[in-house]
């Protein structure tokens, strides 16, 4: 999907949150990291494309680990 936007894996994910309604809360390292997370603001995914990425991590799996 990020071909779509021009966008990174990351960067979709990111808006991703943000089209929830929600805070990103989002590491960097360094400053190239902090570049690439904030080219997940001013653009956002359509909301058909948005509903998509909900429900394929719906169908995904959890694990103790990531739900403990």
């Amino acid at each position: 999907m990020g071909q779509k936007y021009g966008k990174t894996c990351a960067q979709v994910a990111i808006n991703w949150v943000l089209c929830q309604g929600a805070v990103a809360l989002c590491g960097a390292k360094d400053g190239a990291q902090a570049a690439e997370n904030a080219g997940a603001m001013g653009w956002r995914l359509s909301m058909e494309d948005a509903l998509l990425l909900g429900a394929l991590g719906a169908r995904g799996r959890t694990s103790d680990f990531q739900h403990g």
